[in-house]
């Protein structure tokens, strides 16, 4: 089974205009959470939680990175 923590983190890494949004406080998390299983190819009621409680925790990762306009 996928790390699903590891999987998000890297699927907003990768990009940067989520990273900044998210940053910001502009993301609606459940949103984010069906876009990032969708490509992902992940399973949506199972893994949504997961991946939802994985976008709010990177959030307070990064809270202090600069932000990239």
């Amino acid at each position: 089974m996928p790390n699903i923590t590891k999987l998000t983190e890297n699927y907003i890494l990768e990009h940067p205009s989520v990273k900044d949004c998210l940053k910001k406080g502009l993301i609606n998390y459940s949103s984010l959470s069906r876009l990032i299983a969708s490509e992902l190819n992940l399973n949506l009621r199972k893994n949504f939680d997961a991946v939802l409680i994985a976008c709010r925790r990177l959030k307070r990762k990064l809270k202090n990175e600069e932000i990239y306009e």
